[in-house]
């Protein structure tokens, strides 16, 4: 009987070792989601009076919509499962709000012109470190949301080269970002030996000056091109069309993001460059005659070295 207790006693403190090297000194095992499965859907229920904009189921694990605003729309995520709100937006993210709901944030910011390969590692250890499902989302739940929410469906192997574009497709993105679709369609798995990047709740964004700098890149490529081309067809046509989306929402990003300690002048004048940006964007994905764009360009530039003349050195 004695030896039968001490077995007894040796297996129990088997059994708590090996309970502790799996789940660790705090006791909390972190177990692994289950085999991912690609859904695609696009009729997620929320409730009425939420923000929550432009919902895709894309895995058993990824949502992917426009940012929560409300507290409702934090409620709404959580009732839906989900334990992870990962924001590739520019703007800061309401952490506490999601808190409240039990939710971790993780800020990612990227812009439209392509994911940097750091941004990419950072949304596959999010999704190594997640419990549970991640809702992914940029301003209005388009373009880079969808573009991140792709990147994490090959992080946890759902979605392949093959159907990796559907994610895109479904979730509306442009096919003129370009940047953005090359990044996800080259995104492979790293080896194991590869060193994620932190993540945190709220990173360092974007100063105005580098935003500045990504116009001003964006506006002399599409200059060379109207300056270079009699009319805009083929290569051209397509290569336009991006850097002249890209303009527009450098310019809508800056006006939503950037102008709030600006002194009322500054922001009209961003305001107005920003539509007129907008109406040179319209005139070359209309297929509008050279022309027709360069006037539009031109007033553009105008209103841009009126900015400069006032504001450029105290950016």
């Amino acid at each position: 009987m004695r030896n039968t207790s001490k077995l007894s006693r040796c297996w129990r403190l088997f059994v708590a070792l090996l309970v502790l090297v799996v789940t660790g000194s705090s006791g909390r095992a972190h177990a692994e989601l289950p085999p991912q499965e690609l859904l695609l859907r696009k009729d997620v229920v929320v409730a009425d009076g939420t923000h929550l904009q432009n919902l895709m189921h894309v895995s058993t694990s990824i949502y992917s919509g426009s940012e929560p605003v409300s507290d409702k729309d934090f409620a709404e995520l959580a009732k839906l499962g989900v334990r992870v709100v990962l924001s590739v937006d520019g703007a800061v993210p309401k952490v506490a709000e999601a808190r409240r709901h039990g939710l971790r944030y993780i800020h990612v910011p990227f812009g439209y012109d392509g994911i940097p390969e750091e941004a990419r590692l950072a949304i596959l250890r999010a999704t190594k470190e997640a419990e549970g499902p991640i809702y992914v989302h940029c301003h209005h739940g388009k373009h880079r949301g969808p573009a991140a929410a792709a990147i994490a469906a090959v992080a946890t192997k759902c979605a392949t080269k093959e159907t990796v574009r559907k994610v895109l497709e479904l979730g509306g993105t442009n096919p003129h970002y370009a940047g953005l679709w090359r990044d996800v369609q080259a995104f492979e798995l790293p080896d194991g030996n590869v060193e994620l990047p932190k993540l945190v709740e709220a990173a360092d964004v974007d100063s105005m000056v580098q935003v500045m700098a990504r116009m001003s890149r964006a506006s002399e490529e599409l200059e060379g091109l109207l300056t270079n081309n009699q009319e805009l067809s083929g290569a051209a046509a397509k290569s336009a069309a991006e850097q002249s989306l890209l303009l527009k929402e450098e310019f809508r990003e800056t006006v939503r993001l950037y102008l709030g300690d600006c002194d009322k002048k500054f922001q009209d004048m961003m305001h107005n460059s920003s539509r007129v940006a907008e109406r040179v964007d319209a005139a070359v994905q209309d297929g509008k005659q050279v022309e027709v764009i360069t006037r539009e360009f031109k007033l553009l530039k105008a209103e841009c070295r009126r900015c400069h003349e006032l504001y450029r050195d105290n950016l």
